[in-house]
């Protein structure tokens, strides 16, 4: 049975929500809410004006371009040329936890380059404006000038390959007139070069990252590639054990020393650094990823629509908040014996934003709401206000579903706050869901009672 939380009610299994949050789902930028491109607009430009010694985007600008040919592996240096994908996948990475460090909700969103084509799309005139990047922060652009974005033939064709060598470098499966001759058919030249070449200006040479855009870019790329890796009988397989950058002993501005990285550790994006995309209106978080608090304390999952919990996991000791503006499902798989905070509604309220204390009423219900829930042995504590006098019922279910305990009902309590105990089986451990049925009016809880 799965647990299905709407708008109706936000449910803490704690009562702070710290304010070091940092989250895992990249959306599509068209899917992020006005403030959060606001918010993402003003983080790159606080990069943007970092001092020399802590300029992240120009490091790794510098970067690319003196390590061009050893990143892309449309160049023949031998087994270099394997960790294109698996490079990207860890700027982002890297550059994501620049942001976050301005803001910590903020990942990198990407850009669907199949379906947002025009140069006048919102992207380039309203989101990260052209304009304003050319003349305030010197990043130059010419959109749609040269060249063609990729077309879904190509999409299919590369999603068709059975094999990491052939995903990787070689695919037969195009031709003239749909490739140029003379080029491999691969990732790199069917997706990456030609996205670069039709934005134009800094971005169609080897100093790209220093425009935002190539981020969204390599996170549509990081997207792909899981996808593919998401098919039956798909495996990456790399033949280098480090990464040019991320080989632990190259230094960053803003994480100090960089993890030497195995690319074959990193297939699997979800899984390494708990990054979820998501598609169809949904963000799915899944595939037995253990919050670890690495870099991000609480590590924070947001989306303005729906998200689907299940194989994921808060280990004791371990933080989490799960934030969607409409609806979160609880799916078998899904474990918590840490710190979780599971929050519907609000997306964009300034106290979510903050980051401050949300109490443990219950958010979107508005006060009066569950205040507290707390137990001893086999009795369970549940604190509440009343907003008027009415009938009260009591009813605590397991993540499961199953009812807990002995239904408590009371005839007309008076409005106000109250505290009232019931008996509750002193051996039950894990998520409990609290409801309190007050007239019309219902109030839920989930907690974590161990």
């Amino acid at each position: 049975m799965k647990l299905s939380l709407t708008k109706t009610a936000a449910l803490c299994l704690v009562a702070l929500c710290l304010p070091s949050q940092a989250q895992g789902i990249r959306k599509n930028y068209t899917e992020m809410t006005s403030d959060e491109k606001s918010d993402y607009l003003a983080a790159w430009n606080a990069l943007y004006n970092s001092t020399a010694s802590n300029d992240i985007v120009q490091v790794l600008s510098n970067w690319y371009n003196a390590n061009y040919s050893a990143i892309n592996w449309a160049w023949p240096d031998g087994e270099a040329q394997n960790q294109f994908l698996a490079w990207h996948r860890m700027a982002l990475w890297e550059m994501e936890k620049a942001l976050q460090a301005q803001n910590a909700r903020i990942t990198i969103p990407y850009w669907d380059w199949y379906v947002n084509t025009s140069s006048s799309d919102a992207l380039f005139t309203s989101f990260l404006p052209t304009g304003s990047l050319n003349s305030n922060w010197g990043v130059n652009r010419n959109v749609g000038a040269a060249g063609s974005l990729p077309h879904a033939q190509a999409s299919l064709c590369m999603m068709a390959s059975t094999q990491w060598f052939h995903f990787s470098n070689l695919n037969s499966c195009l031709g003239p007139p749909d490739f140029p001759p003379g080029m491999n058919p691969n990732a790199e030249n069917l997706f990456h070069g030609p996205v670069r070449t039709w934005m134009g200006g800094d971005m169609a040479t080897s100093y790209a990252p220093i425009d935002p855009i190539y981020y969204l870019h390599a996170a549509r790329m990081d997207k792909f590639w899981q996808a593919w890796e998401d098919q039956a009988s798909m495996a990456s397989s790399h033949s280098i054990t480090t990464l040019n950058r991320y080989n632990g002993s190259t230094t960053s501005p803003v994480l100090g020393t960089l993890p030497s990285t195995d690319p074959d550790a990193i297939v699997n994006g979800r899984v390494a650094h708990g990054t979820y995309y998501t598609s169809g209106g949904t963000a799915t978080l899944n595939d037995g990823y253990d919050v670890t608090n690495a870099y991000r304390n609480p590590e924070y999952f947001g989306y303005q629509y729906n998200i689907v919990a299940a194989d994921f996991a808060v280990p004791a000791g371990k933080s989490a908040v799960i934030h969607s503006g409409t609806n979160i499902t609880i799916q078998p798989g899904f474990a918590s014996s840490g710190t979780l905070t599971l929050h519907v509604g609000d997306y964009d309220s300034p106290l979510v934003k903050r980051g401050g204390s949300e109490q443990v009423n219950a958010r979107g219900l508005g006060n009066p709401g569950i205040l507290n829930v707390s137990r001893s042995g086999g009795v369970l504590s549940v604190s509440f206000r009343l907003a008027e006098t009415t009938p009260v019922t009591i009813e605590v279910f397991s993540a499961n579903g199953a009812r807990l305990g002995t239904p408590l009902r009371k005839g007309r309590v008076p409005y106000g706050s109250h505290k009232l105990e019931m008996s509750f089986p002193s051996e039950f451990r894990g998520v409990a869901y609290v409801k309190v049925t007050s007239g019309a009016r219902v109030y839920k809880k989930a907690v974590s009672l161990l």
